[in-house]
């Protein structure tokens, strides 16, 4: 792709013409930097003085909240898109959706949002989950960690065994994790009690009915990434 790039920004050079010249500031050093430059963009040192920002979600945390944005920055992220892009926030605006279209218009209306998986989040909806699953005996579940990307931590499981599996070395793994950071005993009461209660928690959890006959690449699950350009979150 990176050569591509080049190749038509150099055959663009060789005919003269003139391209409009794009600032940018980028926060990462890979491959999102090297196509920035291939495309003969210029590369300057603050975000007041660039046309296009591509930062990662601290940074834009901080702009959204510190800096200044001129009328023509275009930034990579959209203020609050944790709501989406975290998987438990993104059920829970779901449901809520859901349950607005059929109050102010119809079960029928809300029925349109139905093309997500009956999903849980774990431990916090624990019991409701159980309850569900009671009903659908040998039903296969999928379990993924809410803040992890790339198939980490993601298993699938047909028995609550697996499930309080889990929850153990979940729980453990805190502990484990807790017991390390604790600080020596002459500071220990100066910690405050729900930090330690916090620390015992297992690690949040979406739990999902997977689909009964998935369409599999040699024996694998897949997903397709499709990117697509937000001009403007108003309407």
């Amino acid at each position: 792709m990176a050569k591509q790039l080049k190749s038509t920004m150099k055959s663009l050079t060789e005919k003269k013409v003139k391209l409009p010249v794009v600032r940018f500031k980028c926060t990462m050093n890979n491959t999102i930097l090297d196509v920035l430059k291939n495309r003969g963009w210029t590369e300057v040192p603050r975000e007041d003085e660039c046309d296009f920002y591509w930062c990662d979600p601290m940074a834009m945390k901080e702009l959204f909240d510190h800096g200044l944005m001129g009328n023509i920055l275009k930034i990579c992220h959209f203020r609050n898109h944790f709501e989406l892009t975290r998987k438990n926030l993104m059920v829970k605006n779901l449901k809520r959706l859901k349950r607005k279209w059929e109050k102010e218009y119809s079960k029928q209306d809300g029925q349109k949002l139905d093309f997500f998986p009956t999903t849980y989040e774990l431990p916090m909806e624990y019991h409701m989950f159980i309850e569900e699953f009671r009903k659908c005996p040998g039903s296969i579940w999928i379990m993924k960690p809410v803040a992890k990307s790339q198939g980490k931590g993601i298993f699938l499981f047909r028995k609550l065994k697996d499930i309080e599996a889990w929850k153990r070395a979940a729980l453990k793994c805190d502990q484990h994790q807790y017991q390390q950071q604790q600080p020596p005993p002459q500071q220990q009461q100066q910690q405050p009690i729900g930090d330690s209660l916090n620390r015992e928690l297992p690690e949040t959890y979406v739990v999902s009915r997977y689909i009964t006959n998935p369409y599999l690449l040699c024996g694998r699950k897949f997903d397709l990434r499709v990117y697509v350009l937000v001009t403007s979150i108003y309407i």
